[in-house]
């Protein structure tokens, strides 16, 4: 292991040669030209210069802060402490409606499309909680256990759709029973569940599961995702599907009523998902005010920084070089026109306070995407998704994080990269930043339709044209899109006849006659039989 933390800094090292190389180069330059005048005793004799045991103090001084700058710069690193690292969090678990209503589109791109956005956006958001995921329609299907992985679970609400679960309708009765045995008993953590469905229930047991959450100190947030007017339930054909009790087409409707009952039950809360808007600030606000107990804690061995034993010395050889006089006869100051010029010790001294604050404070967020807007715009598309995602780990508050998800999902979509793009975007939207939802919207337009999602793509720029009706860009993007033929769908195989049956053969039943070898052992009868010729 290198005992340096800042392996940037180690190449400064190497540059104090070379400096010291220049200097000597420059000296030698300055004694020719002193030559030239009758030598440097000369040069001396006819002018005021620095009285030689300073001048060497002088530069001794500063090319030793400027190398103890150099080496605090690269933080160097010996000795070791034990360090308790604390953990403390929730456990949640998201409750997502797959069922064949949550296909309808009475909000953009449909429900379920949007209560995916949704969660995604809110495990961006989420920090050190353990979050499980079930899926359910008519049955519940746990899809992953409590985990911290919360990439895995973006990745499995990517398959929550409406054929993962072939029992259709809606019993959130059970999918709340199901999401209760995920907790662990005794907890250590305060335990939440955080249900995504448009509220229409075919099950008789969604309060008394409630209850039952209620009374285990469960609590339970609801998201109902629609509208109150709704709209047609699309088939598995895509044509609307038939209510059986009046023969018209099967219209699905927010049940705000049932999912506030559920949610004051529980000492839950209720939230309705149904414009433009994202309602995972008001979650995430929620959960910081439930009590985060510490379920986890370990000790580690932390390597410590010893830059201040290079940086002291550094600064006080910096302030004891700028206070010694720099003439021969400075007790009676010579006129102005012949005192030297201290540009360069200044120059100097701020290149050390220069390499000295770098030791304490690492790149900025602003300076990294910085950065990688430079990089971006030259083309260098990998180095620009690179800083992004690195000033995504150090970005100090959500707003900033929504616009470099934004910016970072760019990236993917300029990589040919529609999927990761889509990932990006969405969590871009969760935002309450209008211009980066606008932009966020459009940019995800394209990832879909690059992923050949013509459809989600048009719903995308459908749900920007309502929120700004004058977007010319986006009127362009979605009359083009319309003008492309759709993508050709590969065409079914061939059906294969049925296999035919054989009829039974009458010969097949009959006994066979022996084998050949048996045959050549046969003999005609020496006789004839009578009735019968010879011939």
């Amino acid at each position: 292991m290198t005992p340096f933390a800042n392996p940037f800094g180690v190449w400064a090292l190497f540059l104090i040669p070379a400096l010291i190389l220049f200097a000597l180069a420059m000296r030698i330059k300055g004694q020719r030209e002193a030559a030239r005048w009758g030598g440097k005793a000369n040069v001396r004799a006819l002018s005021i210069l620095p009285v030689p045991e300073l001048d060497f103090l002088r530069r001794a001084c500063l090319w030793g802060a400027l190398l103890l700058a150099a080496g605090a710069f690269a933080r160097p690193q010996w000795g070791e402490v034990a360090e308790t690292i604390q953990k403390t969090g929730l456990d949640v678990v998201l409750l997502m409606d797959t069922s064949r209503s949550m296909a309808v589109k009475d909000i953009a791109p449909s429900r379920l499309d949007r209560a995916r956005l949704e969660a995604k956006s809110f495990l961006a958001a989420d920090q050190g909680d353990r979050v499980g995921l079930v899926a359910f329609a008519g049955v519940p299907v746990t899809l992953s256990p409590l985990t911290e992985d919360s990439a895995a679970i973006a990745m499995l609400l990517d398959i929550s759709d409406p054929d993962l679960i072939p029992a259709q309708g809606t019993d959130i009765g059970k999918a709340i029973a199901e999401a209760i045995r995920l907790f662990p008993q005794p907890h250590d953590r305060d335990q939440v569940i955080l249900l995504f469905t448009d509220g229409e229930d075919q099950g008789t047991e969604a309060v008394a599961a409630a209850r039952t959450a209620a009374r285990l100190g469960i609590r339970i947030f609801c998201v109902g995702v629609g509208t109150a007017a709704g709209g047609p339930v699309p088939g598995l054909n895509g044509q609307p599907m038939t209510d059986p009790s009046t023969g018209a087409p099967a219209v699905s409707r927010l049940d705000a009523k049932t999912l506030s009952q559920i949610a004051a039950i529980s000492d839950g809360r209720y939230w309705t998902l149904a414009g433009s808007g994202s309602v995972v600030p008001q979650i995430v606000e929620e959960l910081g005010h439930l009590k985060r107990k510490e379920y986890a804690s370990r000790s580690q061995a932390m390597r410590q920084d010893q830059f201040t034993w290079f940086l002291v010395p550094a600064l006080c050889m910096l302030l004891f070089a700028l206070a010694l006089p720099d003439r021969r006869g400075f007790l009676s100051p010579a006129p102005p026109d012949q005192r030297r010029s201290g540009r360069g010790t200044l120059a100097i001294a701020l290149l050390c306070l220069a390499l000295a604050g770098t030791a304490f404070h690492a790149q900025s967020v602003q300076s990294l995407a910085e950065s990688a807007r430079t990089a971006y715009a030259s083309g260098r598309l990998e180095t620009a998704l690179g800083l992004y995602q690195k000033a995504l780990q150090q970005a100090p508050s959500s707003a900033l994080k929504y616009r470099l998800h934004f910016n970072a999902g760019t990236c993917f979509l300029a990589l040919k990269r529609p999927q990761d793009a889509v990932n990006e975007l969405s969590l871009a939207m969760a935002g309450s930043d209008p211009v980066v939802k606008e932009r966020a919207l459009y940019n995800l337009a394209q990832a879909f339709y690059a992923g050949n999602d013509r459809e989600r793509a048009l719903s995308s720029l459908r749900a920007l044209l309502i929120d700004d009706p004058t977007n010319r860009d986006a009127q362009l993007l979605y009359e083009w899109i319309l003008r492309q033929s759709p993508p050709k769908q590969p065409p079914p195989p061939p059906e294969q006849p049925p296999p035919q049956t054989k009829p039974p053969d009458v010969l097949e039943q009959l006994p066979m006659p022996p084998a050949k070898e048996l045959q050549d052992q046969v003999r005609p009868p020496d006789t004839p039989r009578p009735g019968m010729k010879p011939w």
